[in-house]
């Protein structure tokens, strides 16, 4: 039983997977100096220069997380807000609203001794503070994102997410909010099947009625919804913990869900071709565009993945970088786009792991001797992982679900941001001709 269980686990790992602003930054707050760290979370501020070279306050949130990069349930209450930050924790933030660098003629805001400068992809700069005591963001921030645990429910202005009882991480129904103001249902019922072709022994085949997901941790917080969920399997009368988790994290205009795959022993010697993850869902309003310039995500292959691993995994290197491939699915909802986007490391994407979508889901498991679970629908879609080439090791994937402008521009997420200096009041000028001792807040 243990053996399959590991596969079982294997498999699992992959359900594990904008109008107004871009997809937000992740920094990491290791990557901040020591003394910054020594700061509660109250205390530490994004600010950036406002065109009248003034300092303007940015939203900022901090997600605490544990070692193992998981939402860290001691830490999430509202009312902990003078706890200390962790070098594990998760700052978040928009770059797009990030300005010009700061003037040397400039004092620090807020009463601050140190701010760190952290400068965008396309060379914007912010500026993370750590204030005195004495600082107050008078400006409240309404959260864009919220949670209703007991209707199931999130959502934003731009999209609503009603989950599975059984399995967060999947949806009844995926409602999104057009350019013109309809909400228009784009998919619903989606689902996971799992299947492991043993070799010597008997084929086995899951979906979401035993795989069971339970969230552990929530945050609303002032960008997003964050959330620990941990997994399970429910064979015969018992339950079996997984010992997997993933942080799913909601934002204004998309959902990042982030794949783990955590592979206890090579499985090249004990599963046949053929054994895979399939996430499907129906679709209504969406409609997917496989010949969308933009559009990098193979269609699957049968013949190839029943042929060879080394040539499915061959099919899969067309866009990657000597450390991660990117595959992005491109449609539309009414007029408006939507992207699933996905980046895989490169180790497993040459063992034949990487993304496929299927356009006939009941034609792909004939090919591939599934067992039929129910009767075929036009509306499924698919996108499957083939897993009969995995290696041992401990993998994460990013997946995005986009909509909007980020999904029509390609944009990579999460955004890029880097920590470029350290700035002290020793190092400019104390000079307030240019700001007010109490700046003026303007939050965004």
């Amino acid at each position: 039983m243990n053996r399959w269980l590991y596969f079982i686990t294997v498999s699992l790992g992959l359900i594990t997977a904008d109008v107004a602003q871009s997809c937000p930054a992740f920094l990491g707050a290791d990557k901040l100096p020591p003394s910054m760290l020594k700061n509660t979370v109250d205390r530490l501020q994004l600010f950036t220069i406002g065109s009248k070279q003034t300092w303007e306050h940015l939203t900022l949130q901090i997600d605490p997380l544990d070692d193992q990069s998981l939402l860290d349930p001691s830490r999430v209450k509202p009312e902990k807000v003078d706890q200390s930050i962790s070098s594990k924790d998760r700052l978040v933030f928009y770059t797009e609203q990030f300005g010009q660098p700061v003037d040397a003629r400039m004092g620090l805001p807020c009463g601050a001794s140190e701010m760190v400068e952290i400068v965008s992809y396309n060379k914007n700069y912010a500026y993370l503070v750590s204030c005195s005591e004495s600082f107050k963001n008078q400006a409240k921030n309404i959260p864009k994102v919220t949670l209703e645990a007991p209707l199931r429910r999130i959502a934003s202005p731009q999209f609503e997410y009603i989950y599975n009882p059984r399995n967060e991480l999947l949806y009844e129904t995926l409602t999104t909010k057009t350019s013109d103001g309809k909400s228009v249902r784009a998919a619903y019922e989606s689902d996971v099947q799992l299947r492991l072709d043993l070799k010597r022994f008997f084929t086995l085949q899951f979906d979401n009625t035993d795989i069971g997901s339970f969230v552990n941790a929530s945050k609303v917080g002032e960008l997003g919804v964050v959330e620990g969920i941990a997994f399970y399997l429910r064979l015969f009368a018992l339950k079996i913990d997984l010992k997997m988790n993933t942080v799913a994290s909601f934002f204004e205009n998309g959902a990042n869900l982030p794949m783990l795959v955590d592979v206890p022993t090579d499985v090249q010697s004990h599963l046949n071709p053929g054994s895979g993850t399939l996430y499907t869902l129906k679709v209504d309003q969406a409609r997917f565009q496989l010949d969308h310039p933009k559009t990098t995500m193979p269609k699957v292959n049968s013949a190839l993945i029943k042929s060879s691993i080394k040539e499915t995994a061959k099919a899969g290197l067309a866009n990657c970088t000597n450390e991660h491939c990117d595959y992005r699915m491109m449609g539309k909802v009414a007029n408006d786009d939507f992207a699933i986007a996905m980046q895989v490391p490169r180790t497993i994407v040459e063992m034949g792991f990487y993304p496929t979508f299927v356009d006939d889901v009941a034609a792909f498991k004939e090919e591939l001797g599934w067992k039929k679970t129910k009767e075929a629908d036009p509306n499924e879609k698919a996108i499957y992982f083939e897993t009969s080439g995995l290696a041992k090791g401990r993998y994460t994937l990013q997946n995005w679900i986009l909509f909007g402008k980020d999904a029509g521009s390609g944009t990579s997420c999460p955004a890029t941001a880097t920590v470029a200096r350290t700035i002290t009041n020793a190092s400019v000028s104390t000079s307030t001709s240019a700001v007010e001792e109490k700046p003026e807040v303007k939050t965004h």
